[in-house]
């Protein structure tokens, strides 16, 4: 049996984000220690989050997403005269829920004992972003990048 090695051409800085946030989260998969996973899923959530910013602007060509990130996305789709985002429910209440946890692991991580989330945040990071990332290349026509899809790395592991 012959081995073969994949190797990926990463050529685009929101692919480089993607792969970081698929090793961390492989990373968080893999070890034996809370501490580390810990450190793994949260690294998971801000790399895959900073993805979703970056393909935000990108597909709407619209550099100035930031924060307040509802408010601003909500302008930059009104400018393409797209319809409106629901944050109620659906992908855009799963983004708006992703954005509390990140900005509690980013600002406000006054409660020690959820700086040790569980692989399911990671888990639940990729898929979000994941479907947000197709979501809004689809409302303006574009084709969203293929990289989006890749769905590990490895790394040096």
């Amino acid at each position: 049996m012959t081995n073969y090695i994949t190797i990926k051409l990463v050529t685009n800085s929101n692919y480089h984000l993607w792969c970081d946030a698929l090793h961390a989260r492989e990373l968080a998969k893999t070890t034996k220690d809370t501490w580390n996973q810990g450190t793994y899923v949260r690294w998971t959530i801000l790399s895959a989050w900073s993805v979703l910013e970056q393909c935000c602007k990108d597909a709407l060509n619209y550099k100035r997403i930031g924060n307040p990130f509802q408010h601003s996305l909500n302008k930059a789709v009104s400018k393409k005269g797209l319809v409106a985002l629901n944050w109620r429910s659906g992908t855009w209440k799963r983004v708006k829920d992703l954005k509390s946890i990140r900005n509690y692991y980013t600002h406000e991580n006054a409660d020690q004992k959820e700086l040790w989330p569980g692989i399911a945040k990671a888990e639940d990071a990729i898929d979000i972003v994941r479907e947000a990332v197709k979501d809004i290349y689809s409302r303006v026509g574009k084709h969203y990048p293929q990289w989006i899809d890749d769905d590990n790395e490895r790394g040096f592991i």
